[in-house]
């Protein structure tokens, strides 16, 4: 396939005939008409030869930013002298002498357009590998500790629902730090867990070390850079906005990252709700809690879930045999193996990936029979309210650059 290069400005007829021999070529003399985004999503590269200095600044600036990964070819006008610090600015330019042959351009643009797509291969390649960290983190999870795997899938889902009532956007770091919400579980004994799943009392130093459970989770993803974001905000995911709670240091209100904030209010209106508490009950015990919360993000949270995280999901419910779950069903009983270790907890909703390691834990141990589930795709409701956790545990949404860029952030 053929490269398109945008020509800005008005290059001589050796320099055209050189770039038309390989590549697609496209001329816009004046600047200031500007293509589109969807006009510019094929081009390859931007040749600019425009004559005048401040007028092919003020093109690059534009053009940088509004489409900041397109690489740039430079032809610089005759005479003149560039600083340092005014290109700075320009990730991925390349500057030729005004007295560059028409060969000389043309190689050029060939290398830029190379390194362009040996730099996107390597970005994919990087984020991929990401995303499969995190699956791979997700799975150990769901096997060793399954409650809060189920516990991270619905935090995950819910933060998206937050981010839409709060009309902010989703950052990749909030959405894998709810996801791996209870990660430093991983850290704490089994003999603990089953202890504290099953009510009994715990010693000072048992409780001691579930308290710290945001904190082991934190130091485990902190050791990766690309998840460092993700780390700071499930490290202070426990912390009171008065300042109270754990980790003990000095950082409350909006110092606390804004994500740890709302992982806070969402999965204590979780636990209150799963507690027997209805929505407007849970609600009104945490506007009692003076100090917890950040009372802007529990008043959205509380608009935002009266009907999207219902405390119970109607439906008829359906006894099954494994060989007749499907994606798209949500367990309303916990599955367990033949000896009764817990598999899956209720409250997942059936993916591919789930009833593949349901088919392995029967093979290995057997699957106690029939389990519970509710078709939600029979509702066209519930169909679109859990259409994506139906799908996938692990589909990520596009990386934001930074923070979360959120109308609440803005004003912090």
């Amino acid at each position: 396939m053929t490269s398109k290069v945008l020509a800005v400005g008005t290059p001589s007829e050796e320099v055209r005939n050189a770039l038309s021999g390989g590549f697609g070529v496209q001329i816009l003399a004046n600047p200031a008409e500007m293509l589109s985004r969807e006009q510019l999503a094929d081009c390859g590269v931007v040749f600019c030869c425009l004559a005048e200095l401040s007028q092919a600044f003020r093109f690059l600036h534009s053009l940088s930013a509004s489409f900041p990964k397109l690489p740039v070819v430079w032809l610089l006008p005759s005479t003149s002298v560039l600083d340092r610090n005014e290109i700075a600015a320009f990730a991925h330019i390349e500057i030729l002498p005004h007295s560059a042959s028409a060969q000389f351009i043309s190689m050029s643009i060939e290398k830029a357009i190379s390194r362009a797509s040996i730099h996107e291969q390597q970005t994919l390649l990087f984020e991929r590998s990401i995303d499969g960290s995190v699956a791979a983190l997700f799975e150990v999870l769901s096997i060793v500790e399954p409650y809060s795997a189920s516990l991270g899938q619905r935090l995950r889902y819910a933060v998206d629902l937050f981010g839409k009532a709060a009309s902010s956007e989703l950052s990749w770091s909030l959405e894998t730090a709810a996801l791996l919400a209870e990660i430093g579980v991983l850290t704490i004994p089994v003999r603990i867990l089953l202890k504290n799943q099953s009510g009994q009392e715990l010693s000072g130093f048992e409780q001691d070390l579930l308290n710290h459970v945001p904190e082991r989770g934190a130091d485990l993803l902190e050791q990766v850079p690309s998840f460092r974001d993700a780390a700071k905000i499930l490290r202070y995911q426990n912390k009171n906005y008065d300042g109270t709670g754990f980790p003990h240091d000095n950082l409350a209100g909006d110092k606390i990252p804004f994500g740890s904030r709302v992982l806070k209010v969402i999965s204590d209106l979780f636990k209150l709700k799963e507690g027997g508490l209805d929505h407007q009950e849970a609600i009104a015990e945490m506007r009692s809690r003076r100090g917890r919360y950040d009372f802007e993000i529990l008043e959205i949270a509380n608009e935002c879930f009266k009907e999207n995280i219902p405390s119970q999901v109607l439906g008829s419910t359906l006894p099954l045999t494994l060989k007749e779950l499907r994606p798209g069903q949500m367990l309303v009983s916990s599955v367990e193996t033949d000896d009764g270790m817990l598999v899956i907890k209720d409250g997942q909703v059936i993916s591919a990936r789930l009833l593949h390691k349901l088919r392995n834990f029967a093979f290995t141990s057997g699957i106690k029979e029939p389990i519970y589930v509710i078709d939600l795709l029979e509702s066209p409701k519930m169909a679109t309210t859990f259409h994506e956790m139906a799908h996938s545990e692990t589909s990520f949404f596009a990386r934001a650059q930074g923070s979360t860029a959120s109308t609440i952030a803005a004003h912090r």
